[in-house]
C-alpha cells in the first residue's frame, strides 16, 4: 500500500462534480475533419457522464457553494 504525503496545498481545493461530456464532428471552414468536445453539467441527449475536476481557492469554494449550479460538488483539500 502507497502512503500519500500531505502537501502544502496554499489554501486550494480540487473541486469534483458530475457532468456531461458532448461532442461534434464536421468540417471546418478549410473543409478539413475536425472534432469537437465539450463539457455540460445538465445531462442532454447523446451526452456521457463523466467526473469534472478543477481547481479553487477558499473564497472561490465559498462562492461555488452558494450557487444551485454547483450542488453536489466535492471539494478535497
Amino acid at each position: 500500500m502507497v502512503e500519500l504525503e500531505r502537501h502544502n496545498t496554499n489554501g486550494l481545493f480540487l473541486a469534483m462534480s458530475d457532468a456531461f461530456a458532448r461532442h461534434r464532428a464536421g468540417v471546418n471552414e478549410d473543409h478539413e475533419p475536425c472534432v469537437g468536445w465539450w463539457l455540460e453539467y445538465k445531462e442532454r441527449k447523446r451526452s456521457c457522464p463523466v467526473y469534472a475536476f478543477h481547481v479553487v481557492n477558499k473564497e472561490r469554494m465559498e462562492w461555488e457553494k452558494a450557487r444551485p449550479c454547483y450542488a453536489g460538488t466535492e471539494y478535497i483539500p
